[in-house]
């Protein structure tokens, strides 16, 4: 007997038979990831959707169908109809049938049952799969499904709210008990020729009633989307989620199990904050369920799997047959007795020949060889559900692979080890915690021995790693929270296996906890790291800081400025020609970063895009091979591999990605994990020069050190623009390194400040607006009176003519239709002005994935307007002909694409990345049939920089796996690209990804032209420059020194107001030391009433930025601290405001300056008005 899952289509109101509130809202459900297919996507119909008697009302009282009916009933209530029509290339005369939907009632079919090797059609056949096999398939996986027993678990696909940048989860959204299973369907009207080839025409879907809602739930989350704190505890995310693909997978008891516990857990906290509906009866219910999966599971679930591994298929046949008589105990007794016992010759029942009984024996013992892997497989594995293959890599001698490096004897003693070390072939492939903790703490009732009590440190150990490991950016987590974790996870656990872990669990034992972490105490408070983590810290800083203290590079022959002049200015440039003095200042600039760093043995190459890094590497490229007499060897990296390429283009040297470095010194496991130890170092290389290095994060950065010879190296150059996303990873190494660098050596820091492009743009008038608008969201040390009042201009200006300057335009939206409208209009217009109608010099970039200004749906709604002839055409896993795309996986190394090499007619391998760019083509050989098809199915990919190979795609599932449409991408997608006309797309009704850095990147994308769409009003801009907006600043890593954040950042969402500073936090939300102190003297004389730089607008619309502004006894004043006057334009500025507060807030505006008495100056300031 065995559980499913069963995908449904996105639904916004919870699958409850109704059409959506608010359909247009529902972007998910025609997704790439939806179901069935691109099913809902061709066929929807919004316009009826959105009708006043259909939009909201239950599919029984409509007139129609809708295309999500597959899913929609789930948790109905009362039965609807459903349809269903033959695929195009039936090509005769049969038609569609529609069928009944009863109550809780959901279409499934087993989509990975029809696509294996054993149901191929025989050689010869015109058809690749024998459609009689491929229903048998169908029809044997639901033999093993039990109705009135085994449970149906639903989940969305990766279409879903809760799918973000390259985090594209399942979700599980509900359970029940499976009721019935429907009877297979046919169409109607089939010929016989369709008949035979397709076993009379079979529907591939199958419905599945459930017994909800007597026994069932789908988790509310419709009612709690804008409830992010409520939101983030229910929300299930599975991470064993390799049960959740192919439409519908069998699950097991063990996993079912480790499910329903889970779903424990939000029940429980469902209690306490929903009561539109019963949420004690369910969790009576679930807890059941708990105590059924239990004595289902069994005593041991991978028995089977071990078996299966060692090759003993008729000691599989005995184990199986004695659990169906309850008797599974036994038989695994017998099962070792007669492997341990070599005499033994004729098997208890007879039913393994003796010949077989001796081969698995002298297995046993030659695969075996040593006798702790013999008892890790009968104590400890055999109770653990694991996969076979998961059982071959843990017997493995080479199992560090796999990143386990304990000892076969320290699995024995603790078994939760391999929860801790396991990595996994792919992301799905994972050993958790309630794998292992169902091993070795097992129900009463299964007469097991208990391995591991309920409050053993190995438990409590584990528990804690499985949260740090969780941890997506922090180094460290402070102990208190950690253990608030633990004890929350655990305590819907029933009694036996519930305990409240404390501090003094850990302190008793300390030497075990610290075999895997590591601890440090700041402020009377202790932090916690995974050891590898802190390991990986101390690596680094370890040799930053030998390199920082090493002497500066000798060279064999000068390479003086003259030199350096010649490879930095280009004569006859366009700025050379038009601006001849502004372009050589510029050029000395430059000159003088190069000449700062070249003999630094550790150096930060920092910029802006269009500040010259990329000639400043050439020329120091060239400096190395001259100064060296071409004895000294550079080589280029990058995290990406667009970036990588774009080097190699752009100075004609090796460029690699760190990932093929690392793989070509064996630095690089088999599954892409990182080796801890074990790998080659390079000794060849002289210098390193790492772009996009603020991409990196630590563990990349910690491995890439080891791989590399320090006693042969000689230098190191980081190139970056450190105000860009931070990485996809724990830490901040590049902003850390850069303030280590500043503070210790300042010279070995060149920051490129003059911009070429905005000059150029500048005297071409193009317009600088883009770099403009960018530098107000530069985060400098301490406060820049100059961008405050740069900010001021620019967003005054925005406010009053929508444009910047030429390059930079902003545009209002209210709503989702507003918004389309102008994208589209705004993209058009922009073609018919340029003279170019290539989709590939336009791009739109959006911060989120989901909702109605998501990239998902901006997809769909800019394939529609801007390929329509084509997308009519048809689709293949939601792309068609001449659609812009991206590449969203790694396809390199052994995984690489195959293209047909038609010059020497061979098929090659070619590598292509994660967020490379291209276009569909049409296949060869349907050129001919392109204008009368309505079928697509095939075509040829050809990315952008790699424009000389076409890559086929040929099905469904390859599409939806590698590629999807690319109109509009995230930012993270965008970063490290350069687009000619970018749009950028800014939300303020939800804002939980924008931050600093975001919009920081995303402005910075655009090369010619910026077009940015802002919902509502210009807020938004000012509000993503507040401190406390920048994701970077706000990450706990202590690379170079120990700094944790105050504990009030862990949970600013009980406390965070904008604008609203507590004084032990000012230094974190405010931008300089004097606006501290005006802070904590605020605070101090219980002036509380204050918010930090709101916009202060004017009767007229026109608004300023006020430093502080203050509310006391029933008035409100206005505190501007001021600087720069010495600089004839801030001083202008500076009397144009005062006489703007003159007009509009007389008597309100505060003053100080910078100077040293200015802790007393506001002291007086605050003493008078509290009088007034």
């Amino acid at each position: 007997m065995k559980h499913i899952s069963l995908r449904l289509a996105w639904h916004d109101d919870g699958w409850n038979g109704h059409i959506c509130k608010n359909p247009r809202a529902n972007t998910h459900c025609v997704g790439q990831h939806s179901y069935p297919g691109d099913l809902i996507s061709q066929a929807r119909d919004l316009d009826w959707e959105e009708q006043e008697n259909v939009a909201g009302c239950h599919c029984s009282a409509i007139d129609g169908i809708p295309p999500c009916s597959y899913s929609i009933n789930a948790f109905g209530n009362a039965a609807i109809k459903g349809e269903s029509n033959p695929p195009d290339f039936f090509k005769d005369n049969s038609k569609g049938i529609a069928f009944e939907i009863p109550a809780s009632t959901a279409c499934i079919w087993p989509y990975e049952q029809m696509y294996s090797d054993d149901i191929k059609a025989d050689k010869g056949s015109s058809q690749t799969y024998n459609y009689t096999k491929r229903l048998a398939a169908a029809k044997n996986f639901f033999k093993e499904v039990t109705p009135n027993e085994s449970l149906v678990f639903y989940y969305a696909n990766k279409s879903n709210p809760f799918s973000e940048e390259d985090d594209r989860n399942f979700v599980l959204v509900g359970i029940s008990r499976i009721k019935k299973i429907g009877e297979v369907m046919y169409y109607e009207n089939v010929s016989e020729e369709n008949k035979k080839k397709y076993a009379d025409g079979f529907v591939w879907q199958l419905p599945i009633t459930s017994k909800f809602p007597d026994e069932g739930f789908a988790i509310p989350y419709h009612k709690y989307r804008d409830q992010p704190e409520i939101l983030e505890r229910i929300t299930y995310i599975p991470e064993i989620s390799d049960n959740f693909k192919y439409g519908t997978k069998h699950i097991s008891d063990d996993d079912a199990l480790i499910y329903v516990e889970r779903l424990t857990e939000i029940v429980d906290f469902l209690i306490n904050v929903d009561d539109t509906e019963n949420w004690v009866e369910r969790k009576t219910w679930l807890v059941s369920l708990q105590n059924e999966l239990w004595k289902k599971r069994g005593p041991y679930p991978g028995l089977n799997s071990a078996l299966e591994a060692l090759e003993m298929p008729e000691f599989m046949d005995f184990y199986k047959e004695a659990v169906a008589k309850s008797e599974g105990i036994k038989a695994k007794e017998t099962i070792f007795r007669y492997l341990n016992d070599k005499k033994l010759t004729d098997f208890v029942d007879n039913s393994i020949h003796p010949a077989t009984l001796k081969s698995y024996q002298k297995n046993w013992y030659i695969k075996l060889e040593n006798q702790n892997k013999r008892d890790l497989i009968e104590n400890v594995l055999s109770r653990i559900d694991l996969k076979t293959s998961q059982i071959k890599l843990i017997l493995d001698d080479k199992r560090e692979q796999n990143n386990i490096y304990s000892s076969i004897d320290a699995i024995l003693e603790n078994p939760f080890i391999l929860q801790e070390e396991y990595i996994g072939t792919d992301a799905s492939d994972i050993i958790n915690f309630e794998k292992i903790d169902h091993a070795v703490l097992p129900s009463q009732e299964l007469s097991l021995d208990i391995l591991v009590p309920k409050d053993d440190n190995r438990r409590l150990r584990a528990l804690i790693i499985d949260c740090l490991k969780k941890e997506d950016v922090h180094s460290f987590v402070d102990q208190v929270t950690l253990l608030e974790k633990v004890n929350q996870k655990i305590s819907v656990y029933p009694d036996w296996k519930n305990i409240q872990f404390n501090k003094g669990y850990i302190d008793f034992e300390k030497d075990f906890f610290e075999e895997k972490l590591f601890f440090r105490t700041a402020e009377n408070i202790t932090y916690v790291y995974l050891k590898d983590i802190y390991e990986q810290e101390r690596i680094i800083e370890k040799q930053i800081r030998n390199l920082v203290g090493r002497l500066p590079i000798d060279v064999q022959r000068p390479f003086n400025e003259a030199k350096w002049q010649n490879e930095i200015f280009k004569a006859d440039c366009n700025l050379d020609r038009k601006a001849p003095e502004e372009y050589r200042t510029a050029v000395e600039s430059q000159v003088l970063v190069c000449k700062q760093i070249f003999r630094k043995p550790i150096s930060i190459l920092s910029g802006a895009a269009g500040t010259g890094k990329t000639t400043v590497i050439n020329a120091i490229i060239k400096a190395i091979k001259f100064s060296s007499n071409n004895t000294e060897k550079c080589l280029l990296l990058a995290p990406t591999g667009k970036a990588s390429d774009r080097m190699k283009e752009a100075t004609g040297e090796e460029a690699k990605t760190i990932h093929q470095f690392l793989a070509s010194k064996g630095w690089l496991n088999p599954n892409f994990t990182f080796k801890k130890e074990g790998g080659k170092k390079e000794s060849d290389i002289t210098t390193y020069i790492v772009d996009e290095t603020s991409m990196i994060d630590l563990t990349l950065m910690a491995t890439l050190f080891k791989a590399i010879n320090w006693d042969y190296a000689k230098r190191i150059i980081f190139v970056g623009d450190p105000n860009q996303l931070p990485p996809i990873g724990k830490g901040k190494v590049f902003a850390e390194t850069i303030e280590f660098i500043k503070e210790i050596d300042e010279e070995a820091y060149g920051h490129l400040r003059d911009n070429m492009r905005q000059m150029e743009n500048k005297i071409d008038g193009k317009g600088t607006g883009i770099i403009d608008l960018a530098s107000i969201y530069v985060q400098e040390d301490g406060h820049s009176f100059e961008s405050k009042s740069d900010t001021e201009d620019i967003l005054k200006k925005i406010n009053e003519n929508g444009e910047l300057d030429q390059d930079v335009k902003v545009l209002i939206w209210e709503d989702n239709v507003s918004l389309e409208e102008q994208l589209i209009s705004s993209i058009k217009n922009d073609m018919e002005e340029s003279g170019n109608d290539n989709i590939m010099n336009y791009q739109v970039v959006s911060p989120y994935r989901g909702e109605l200004f998501g990239t998902e749906h901006l997809n769909k709604v800019l394939q529609t307007n801007l390929n329509s002839k084509n997308a009519q055409k048809g689709l293949l896993g939601g792309i068609t002909y001449f659609d812009k795309i991206i590449q969203f996986t790694n396809r390199a190394g052994l995984n690489s694409y195959w293209y047909n090499n038609f010059k020497i007619d061979k098929w090659e391998r070619v590598a292509v990345y994660n967020g490379e760019i291209g276009q569909v083509w049409m296949h060869p050989f349907d050129k001919k049939s392109y204008h009368y098809s309505t079928n697509i199915k095939r075509f040829n990919v050809k990315f952008n920089r790699q424009p000389q190979y076409y890559i086929e795609f040929n099905n469904e599932n390859q599409v939806v796996e590698n590629i999807e449409l690319g109109y509009a991408i995230s930012v993270h997608k965008s970063q490290g690209s350069e687009f000619s006309y970018l749009y950028l797309i800014i939300p303020q009704s939800k804002q939980t990804l924008l931050s600093t850095e975001l919009i920081y990147t995303g402005i910075t994308r655009a090369k010619t032209k910026l077009r940015i769409f802002i919902e509502k009003d210009l807020s938004i801009l000012q509000s993503l420059r507040r401190p406390e907006r920048s994701k970077l600043k706000f990450i706990n890593s202590s690379l170079f020194a120990f700094r944790p954040l105050p504990m009030e950042f862990s949970n600013m969402g009980a406390w965070y107001e904008e604008g609203k500073v507590q004084a032990t936090l000012s230094e974190y939300l405010v931008r300089s030391k004097s606006e501290v102190i005006i802070t904590n003297l605020l605070v101090t004389n219980e002036m509380t009433s204050f918010k930090y730089e709101t916009l202060l607008y004017a009767p007229d619309k026109t608004f300023y930025l006020p430093d502080f502004t203050i509310n006391v006894n029933g008035k409100t004043y206005y505190w501007e601290h001021v600087g720069m006057l010495h600089i004839p334009k801030y001083k202008q500025r500076w009397e144009e405001k005062q006489k703007w507060y003159e007009k509009h807030f007389p008597n309100q505006l505060l003053v100080t300056y910078e100077s040293e008495n200015l802790t007393k100056e506001a002291q007086r300031i605050i003493d008078e008005i509290k009088r007034n």
